[in-house]
């Protein structure tokens, strides 16, 4: 094999590996994080797979949170998960990803929403 070959078969190995891969949603990876400042990296990476196979839409608050575990915000309109933060290289965040579930006053959850937001100040 030549060496240029073999050089573009590990670039080519290289960026898949480094891809963000999905994975299937579970509690305990959706739930614990290294750091109480920042969402768990799996979520990210568990989003689709939790709004593929758990039907959220219908659900009541008590089972959300046996599903999620505690909300990052509630209000009395829904709940909403924090799946990415990037703070750059500041203390203030300049992107953010969250779930927002949207509840009836019944506590049903009634719908869903990914929200991203560009918050970075060159804007």
């Amino acid at each position: 094999m030549s060496y240029s070959k073999f050089l573009g078969i590990l670039l080519v190995g290289l960026a898949l590996g480094s891809c963000k891969r999905d994975r299937e949603f579970n509690h305990y990876g959706w739930t614990k994080g290294a750091d109480a400042g920042f969402p768990p990296a799996a979520r990210s990476q568990m989003l689709t797979d939790l709004l593929i196979k758990h039907k959220l839409a219908g659900m009541h608050y008590a089972s959300v949170l046996n599903l999620l575990g505690e909300p990052d915000q509630t209000d009395s309109t829904g709940l909403s998960y924090k799946i990415e933060i990037d703070y750059g290289i500041d203390i203030d965040p300049v992107y953010s990803k969250d779930l927002l579930l949207y509840m009836n006053e019944d506590s049903i959850i009634t719908g869903y929403k990914i929200e991203e937001q560009d918050l970075s100040p060159d804007r």
